[in-house]
């Protein structure tokens, strides 16, 4: 008699793998597994993974994706076999192990790898974070470049009209502040860049906050999670008795498409509660009471400073060139690292400042060179005799 034992090997850097993960911000590394619970758990105990769900068919590693995602995380799936094609297409990012994958896994995944290399993993990871700051960089650039474009724009007109650079530039920063009181309201209006929460009668809730997404040492997750849209839309049953089904419509079609429902399915609660008062009411009693920023920003950052540089140019017809200039960039400055106390932050803290509060201070040196400018050149507007 005898017996042949037979195993899969633990790959040698998988423990590390696993490791370098964990560093880079995964809180979950989960194995979803066919095989018997005692050989998951050995693999488990080797490559140091958080959790391990054993003796998984196909569907069942889909419904557990399906939970992680409905809980809010944000998922990244790795597999290489035909059991694993539903939960690839499930996860926010479906990863199909190149070599030794199926078809149908790759075709199921989002990424599809051209190595069986685990520690790519990670590498993927850092690229993705990489791109997303590059492209947020370049959108900084840009809009830098417009700014640059529209001094170039002014100083270009000035020269060739004679005009003093700096009192072309006075005459916009003075109107300048209405436009960011106009768009304050309308950030107001969409339900955008609301506040932090607050215990003060002014407070407010904005729907909008189903689509909050939180910023915290482990990473970023959802505030809501599609199961808790589930229960908001059975709440309604009464009154809307077809949001429900509406929703799991639109579930299922976000799902067909490969894409995330959550996004869908927050847009469908939060155009309804635009349309219909009594399901907002309802929607009202899971949302967070937050400060009207907007409206804080709106009064602070637009109509104060408007009143606050006519009011000095109608006093003070003959202030030195720069001088209005200087003081708007220094009080937008201040009002906005102020009112940024009461806006929730919408993306990472730099330190302990928000990008607003952060970007602010430059704005104050800006100010502070303008002033000084202005006072050595002394050049200001000749007022015909009355």
């Amino acid at each position: 008699l005898g017996a042949v034992g037979l195993e899969d090997k633990v790959r040698p850097n998988a423990a590390s793998v696993v490791e370098r993960l964990h560093e880079i911000g995964v809180r979950l590394a989960a194995i979803f597994t066919g095989d018997r619970l005692s050989v998951g758990k050995r693999v488990g105990a080797l490559t140091g993974v958080d959790a391990v769900e054993a003796e998984c068919l196909p569907e069942e590693k889909h419904q557990l994706i399906k939970q992680l995602t409905d809980d809010g995380y944000r998922v990244m799936m790795v597999g290489d076999g035909i059991n694993d094609g539903p939960a690839l297409a499930e996860a926010d990012v479906g990863v199909a192990m190149g070599l030794s994958g199926s078809d149908i896994a790759a075709n199921s995944a989002g990424v599809a790898l051209m190595t069986d290399e685990l520690n790519r993993l990670p590498f993927l990871m850092e690229l993705a974070r990489r791109s997303r700051l590059i492209i947020a960089q370049n959108i900084v650039v840009s809009i830098l470049m417009a700014i640059v474009g529209l001094i170039l724009a002014v100083w270009g007109y000035a020269k060739f009209t004679g005009k003093s650079f700096l009192g072309l530039g006075d005459n916009l920063v003075t109107v300048a502040p209405a436009g960011v009181f106009f768009g304050r309201l309308a950030n107001f209006i969409n339900g955008e860049l609301y506040g932090r929460k607050t215990d003060a009668s002014i407070g407010m809730r904005f729907p909008e906050e189903l689509n909050h997404v939180v910023e915290s040492p482990d990473g970023r997750y959802l505030m809501f999670s599609v199961e808790q849209f589930r229960e908001i839309a059975a709440k309604a049953g009464e009154l809307l008795p077809n949001l429900s089904s509406q929703l799991e419509t639109v579930i299922t079609q976000a799902q067909a498409a490969g894409r995330y429902p959550h996004a869908m399915a927050a847009d469908l609660l939060i155009s309804t509660s635009r349309e219909n008062p009594d399901f907002r009411v309802i929607l009202g009693e899971y949302l967070t009471v937050r400060h009207p920023s907007q409206i804080y920003q709106a009064l602070v950052e637009g109509l104060g400073i408007f009143v606050l540089l006519m009011f000095i140019r109608l006093k003070w017809r003959d202030l030195y060139h720069g001088v209005l200039s200087g003081i708007f960039f220094i009080v937008y400055g201040i009002g906005r690292i102020v009112v940024e106390n009461y806006r929730e932050p919408d993306s990472a803290l730099i330190g302990s400042m928000s990008k607003g509060q952060f970007y602010s201070i430059f704005m104050i040196v800006v100010g502070a060179a303008f002033l000084v400018y202005a006072f050595i050149a002394k050049r200001r507007t000749v007022l015909p005799e009355s």
